[in-house]
């Protein structure tokens, strides 16, 4: 196996060859559009800007949070818009990814999910950063065996949450899927801040009633309750190991008053914010207040 890894500055009109082995690319590109030949089940991730894909007549918009994959064998157009410089980061994973099934998340289509909430978007987001900073030729053989094995994982909890889906049409349940993964890499990019139930179904293009009813069936909470979730966890790291006061890391959660922190941290923790800090300063303190 020799993958390749390239730098790409500036838009192509004509799809690039097919890679067998692999390919790793980091971007930074201007507004314009590229023709891309998938060959090889891809991902796509942006970290800064913002990439339009447009894969069987369907333009997906991924932003930071979010990541693409895209069944190998169908050619498609990406487009930036104008003054926006995007870092991009794209790999091109090598023979098939996972066994075929009836219900596969992607059946020739394209898929988002959110890159802040799997292994895979962890591995995707740590190594585009890295190589954006020093392109290592190397690199691309580890990487993307890395990222294949991840994938794998993330295609079969993809099709085991497509399935909770209510809906009788497969094409419907990848519409929602896609939705509903919009909202929740929004969710995770919000954390110091309450997101209105308006604005998110916004965002992700469904009613409030649908939202709720899909997001609780998918992801086992409904998106009020997930988010307060991810911002106490993210609250319980800021913690961990730091000199950051209560009323800081109550703030930075977006709870102007550190009461209603406290009792929220208490309900999901089973502890206050002061006696976590305490027993991650030193694990042999007990959750009890009275120590």
């Amino acid at each position: 196996m020799s993958a390749v890894l390239v730098r790409m500055d500036k838009h192509v009109d004509t799809p690039a060859p097919a890679v067998p082995d692999g390919k790793v690319v980091v971007s930074r590109l201007g507004s314009g559009e590229s023709r891309i030949l998938c060959s090889l089940t891809s991902i796509k991730l942006v970290l800064e800007g913002e990439e339009i894909h447009e894969v069987d007549g369907r333009a997906h918009i991924v932003r930071p949070g979010q990541m693409l994959i895209v069944d190998r064998g169908a050619e498609y157009r990406a487009m930036l818009r104008r003054n926006v410089t995007t870092m991009g980061f794209c790999l091109y994973l090598p023979g098939p990814v996972g066994e075929p099934q009836p219900e596969s998340p992607l059946l020739g289509r394209a898929l988002i999910l959110s890159s802040e909430a799997s292994r895979l978007g962890a591995l995707v987001r740590q190594h585009g950063a890295r190589l954006h900073q020093s392109l290592d030729p190397d690199a691309a053989d580890p990487v993307l065996q890395e990222v294949r094995a991840a994938l794998n994982d993330t295609l079969v909890a993809a099709a085991g949450n497509m399935a909770r889906i209510d809906a009788k049409k497969a094409s419907t349940r990848h519409e929602v899927m896609n939705r509903l993964e919009i909202a929740r890499a929004y969710l995770h990019g919000h954390l110091g801040r309450s997101v209105p139930l308006p604005e998110l179904a916004g965002v992700a293009g469904l009613s409030g009633f649908h939202l709720v009813r899909y997001f609780s069936a998918v992801y086992g909470l409904p998106p009020a309750r997930y988010h307060r979730k991810l911002r106490l966890e993210n609250a319980a790291r800021m913690l961990t190991g730091s000199h950051t006061s209560a009323t800081e890391v109550a703030d930075s959660a977006g709870y102007g008053d550190l009461s209603a922190f406290t009792h929220a941290f208490t309900r999901e923790f089973g502890m206050s914010p002061s006696a976590y800090a305490r027993r991650s300063a030193d694990p042999r303190i007990g959750g009890d207040e009275s120590a």
